[in-house]
């Protein structure tokens, strides 16, 4: 049995296992077959596939205070209509993701001794996006208090909120 240090994240392999850095990247490059952009289901997997594999690895979904630095490299506009893959260390509920995609899969990616899981989703939604994700991002993490002056906000701009 593999030794593992934290569930649910990429950080769970230990080096003396598998060949970590070898494993993202394949998972990586691998994408589940779609040739789609690669996104990871929570900021751990997103910061490791990202050093990794020297790309920026946006989180899908609100991910924690920590994943607020995508908000500034990542244009989820620009995803409108393409097929993305979502990768994850443990399984990923496929209910999670069917209301940003007209379709989703559930892949097993295997590579270099790790299994990663796999989210295909074909045809991203950016207006359900915007609605289920952002706008809850904006109310949790930008939310300026009363009182304060606001000046511009790239997340406010990029995304038309006011």
């Amino acid at each position: 049995m593999m030794p593992v240090r934290k569930r649910g994240s990429f950080a769970s392999f230990t080096t003396s296992a598998i060949d970590t850095p070898s494993a993202l990247r394949s998972a990586h490059e691998r994408g589940g077959g779609t040739g789609g952009p690669v996104s990871a289901s929570c900021t751990t997997s997103g910061t490791m596939l990202s050093f990794h594999t020297r790309r920026v690895v946006p989180v899908f979904g609100p991910g924690s205070s920590h994943a607020r630095h995508d908000d500034i490299l990542t244009d989820w506009r620009a995803f409108q209509g393409r097929d993305l893959v979502i990768l994850g260390r443990e399984p990923l509920a496929l209910q999670e993701y069917r209301p940003y995609f007209r379709e989703v899969e559930a892949r097993r990616i295997e590579a270099r001794g790790a299994t990663f899981h796999a989210v295909l989703g074909r045809g991203f939604d950016y207006a359900a996006y915007r609605e289920g994700v952002l706008k809850p991002v904006r109310e949790r993490w930008y939310r300026i208090p009363r009182g304060l002056p606001v000046g511009r906000c790239y997340f406010f701009e990029r995304y038309g909120f006011q």
